[in-house]
């Protein structure tokens, strides 16, 4: 086995630090015999960028794949597939980075190359499918994301067969729209599927193993089965030190998945402390204003409202709210989950005008980028019912409640908390009717 063999078979373990060592030992060597500008250069600089990806090192990611794509286009061609490989992939940086405008370009300039020469039933074909649905994904277009994964998934079936982990990612990411589209069950059934695959062609301790454990786990939470939950967050966090270091964005992650479960627990000092951790890694590798730290700033402010730290709740709101609009835009739903979130600690100050102005912004922003039923406007109407009902304004109370109880059946079932929760809420009203 040579050295450039070597390097990607650590990379392919996840050993990221010992595939760094190899591939920088093989471009000496090949600087050296070969020159600055031959293709063989340019395909090392592209894997010492994909390791540096996936270890969250985005600046030198993007500037060794600039460095593959200038020799590439040089060398071979704009219409090479090598071409399109270095558009994919610093598509995918973008996309870390949340910038998903330029994602969406340079994953089309990859796949304006591939379906020329490719063909359109090629397995590369499918992965840039995949890539452009990760994409509108993020930016909260679920239909546009469910069709380009399916186009991605009758790709992948027809040409690799059904165990082939592209195929598993395609589950994963299907699973992973129906998730935030409040589809629990279908969310569960695709994991497993990813995950059935990837521990049988990857091994119990790969990296791809862990974000299945850490996607399960997200349904468990969004069920309420909270110990479930913090047992597969576990099980990731655990494949993740092993693999990517202490530093690692993924860490973050699962450090703020582990914080929220402990918040909905009610065990908030433990809630803080995670994720502070999680942002301790954040700030530093993704920069100030990306939508992960966003998310954790808003994390923190839920906690703080919890414990009745009312201005230190709306502090952290705005902090979040400042990063969303200019990245995301005005309409997405994690807009108006700020919003949301801001109305109720303006319901819990007793601020009842201006908590009806942010719950009203929530909702129409939900109903548009979500649909009518989906479980984030379940809680929008719930708490919108819970203010009237303060106000003593008890028929609005009641049809909010009704609206909240509708959608958490269809979308939740019998014995989510959400829904005896809302029920509890409603046989109060009737009392207080009574």
């Amino acid at each position: 086995m040579n050295i450039l063999e070597r390097a990607k078979e650590y990379y392919d373990q996840g050993k990221y630090d010992l595939a760094l060592e190899y591939y920088y030992e093989a471009l000496d060597a090949q600087l050296a015999t070969l020159g600055q500008k031959h293709p063989e250069v340019a395909q090392t600089y592209h894997g010492i960028a994909l390791v540096y990806h996936h270890q969250g090192e985005y600046a030198l990611a993007l500037e060794y794949y600039q460095k593959a794509l200038d020799i590439f286009i040089a060398t071979l061609g704009q219409m090479h597939l090598n071409v399109a490989a270095s558009y994919n992939s610093m598509a995918n940086v973008h996309y870390q980075q949340g910038q998903y405008s330029l994602a969406l370009e340079y994953h089309q300039k990859a796949l304006d190359i591939q379906i020329p020469t490719l063909g359109q039933n090629h397995p590369s074909v499918a992965n840039s499918y995949n890539n452009i649905a990760l994409v509108y994904f993020k930016r909260g277009q679920y239909n546009l994301a469910l069709e380009y994964h399916q186009k991605a998934l009758d790709i992948q079936i027809a040409t690799l067969g059904q165990k082939h982990p592209n195929v598993a990612k395609s589950y994963h990411n299907i699973a992973n729209v129906y998730d935030s589209q409040g589809q629990y069950s279908l969310a569960l059934e695709y994991y497993q599927k990813a995950l059935d695959i990837r521990i049988t062609t990857l091994g119990q301790k790969h990296p791809e193993v862990a974000g299945s454990y850490n996607n399960i786990a997200n349904v468990y939470y969004h069920q309420g089965q909270y110990a479930l939950a913090l047992e597969y967050y576990q099980k990731a966090l655990d494949i993740q030190i092993s693999n990517l270091g202490q530093k690692h964005p993924e860490i973050a992650g699962s450090y703020n998945n582990i914080a929220i479960t402990y918040k909905n627990q009610g065990q908030y000092s433990l809630a803080l402390e995670y994720f502070q951790k999680a942002l301790d890694i954040q700030i530093p590798t993704l920069g100030q204003k990306h939508p992960e730290v966003a998310g954790n700033y808003n994390n923190i402010a839920i906690t703080y409202k919890n414990q009745g730290q009312y201005s230190l709740a709306l502090e952290y709101f705005q902090k979040a709210l400042d990063i969303y609009i200019p990245t995301l835009g005005q309409k997405h739903p994690s807009v108006a989950q700020s919003y949301n979130n801001m109305a109720n600690v303006y319901f819990s100050q007793g601020q009842y005008a201006l908590a009806l102005e942010y719950y009203q912004k929530a909702l129409d922003m939900l109903i548009a980028t979500l649909g009518k039923n989906h479980p984030a406007v379940a809680y929008c109407h719930n708490n919108i019912a819970l203010m009237y009902h303060s106000q003593e304004r008890y028929p609005l109370a009641l049809k909010h409640y009704q609206k909240a109880l509708d959608i958490y059946l269809t979308t939740l079932g019998e014995n989510h908390p959400d829904v005896e929760e809302c029920r509890h809420n409603i046989l109060l009203l009737a009392q207080c009717l009574a």
